[in-house]
């Protein structure tokens, strides 16, 4: 009886699982995603880690801070897509955990992006832990579904 239970609950998680990989992959085409990304590193920086963050656009406020340490002497790329992004979705990059009080603003992606273009650059010029704050800000638009993707490469 004991068996019966744990088999129903196996294809419970199993079931869940697959679900949950279904709707992300639906969402965002994560091997697409990277295969654009990974094409703005070569030939000078060698692949570090990428973050494919889903968001939906809605008419509340959305927030997503992403922590990235970085080590000191190397040379970084960092290269965002925003592709299919809600066009009032923001990207900041600071130094301070609290952004915007203390910390200095060293990158900002907001009503500077052009038509068209879903690629864009930032290269650090220290290593030093940095933070990735995305903002979603409430839309008049119909609510959809988008990713915000980046991709980390150190120079060779």
């Amino acid at each position: 009886m004991n068996s019966k239970y744990i088999y129903i609950l196996a294809f419970s998680v199993t079931a869940f699982i697959s679900t949950a990989a279904i709707q992300t992959t639906g969402i965002c085409d994560s091997a697409g995603i990277k295969s654009k990304l990974k094409k703005e590193l070569i030939p000078d920086y060698r692949y570090d880690s990428s973050n494919i963050t889903p968001f939906k656009s809605s008419g509340e406020f959305q927030g997503k801070k992403i922590e990235v340490p970085l080590f000191d002497g190397e040379k970084y790329r960092f290269v965002f897509n925003t592709a299919g992004a809600d066009k009032n979705f923001q990207i900041y990059i600071s130094n301070k955990k609290d952004g915007f009080k203390t910390g200095k603003v060293l990158f900002a992606l907001k009503e500077v992006r052009e038509e068209g273009k879903d690629l864009y650059i930032f290269e650090p010029k220290k290593g030093e832990k940095l933070y990735i704050t995305y903002i979603v800000p409430p839309s008049l638009e119909d609510p959809k579904d988008f990713c915000a993707a980046f991709m980390i490469g150190y120079k060779l």
